[in-house]
């Protein structure tokens, strides 16, 4: 069956990157679902428990991956992972790069400057040198990441 294989090859996929079997496990499900899915037929089909469920959505929601809501009468909690996993995963990893460079270009000036005129042992010269060179490396990485969005979105 389809569903079965596709399943079959993410989960090797996953496994083979580290991810813990049980997590690639519910992460291939619901992918291939292209419906919302409750919590309770996602834990009958992967033969978890709720609770063992409950930690992995939690965590796939917390990573933006899965949307999760009650519909209207019911208590039971439905899920719907989204599909465009690329898009997703570079947009969550530039939105932390940004907002490391932020604070980097925010902070690093006023220790430079707090520093600048200061009489420095070696060791802080040293120090005070790679600080300057993380400010550069910053705004490079600024510009290809603004670069990277522009490319991919």
């Amino acid at each position: 069956m389809l569903a079965d294989e596709l399943r079959d090859l993410m989960k090797g996929i996953g496994v083979s990157t580290g991810l813990p079997s049980s997590f690639v496990t519910v992460l291939a499900e619901l992918y291939f679902e292209p419906e919302e899915i409750s919590l309770d037929e996602l834990a009958e089909r992967t033969g978890y428990s709720l609770g063992s469920i409950s930690m992995k959505i939690k965590m796939l929601h917390q990573m933006g991956f899965v949307s999760r809501r009650k519909h209207p009468g019911t208590n039971k909690l439905f899920l719907y992972m989204e599909k465009d996993i690329v898009g997703h995963t570079v947009r969550n990893w530039i939105e932390v790069k940004q907002r490391s460079i932020r604070q980097l270009k925010l902070q690093l000036p006023k220790l430079i400057k707090k520093y600048l005129k200061s009489k420095l042992s070696k060791k802080e010269k040293a120090q005070f040198g790679i600080a300057k060179d993380l400010f550069d490396q910053a705004t490079k990485m600024e510009k290809a990441i603004s670069h990277l969005e522009q490319e991919i979105f």
